[in-house]
């Protein structure tokens, strides 16, 4: 990461910040933000063990600078389910 780290602020532009963030389970997000307040949001968003999943999306895809109307399109591609799917190790066979 910290090689990462280093090749990015090399490339940041004047004015961006640029963050590694690592999120804890061997993996990391890489980019720059525009200021301090959205890179502490994301960081929260995405490391916050108690956020549902489909909020954590929601405010990543803002952060990320998608439309309210694009946000909305991938939530209604959603499915309406509101539990988890039946698996085989309850014992039910599937057809």
């Amino acid at each position: 990461m910290t090689r990462v780290a280093t090749r990015i602020e090399a490339w940041a532009e004047t004015g961006a910040l640029p963050f590694v963030l690592d999120l804890g389970d061997g993996t990391a997000s890489f980019g720059y933000a525009a200021a301090g307040w959205p890179l502490d949001l994301f960081e929260w968003a995405t490391t916050e063990k108690d956020i549902p999943q489909v909020q954590r999306e929601r405010i990543i895809g803002l952060l990320l600078g998608y439309a309210v109307s694009a946000v909305s399109r991938f939530d209604e591609d959603v499915s309406g389910r509101r539990f988890q799917p039946v698996t085989s190790s309850l014992g039910l066979a599937s057809s």
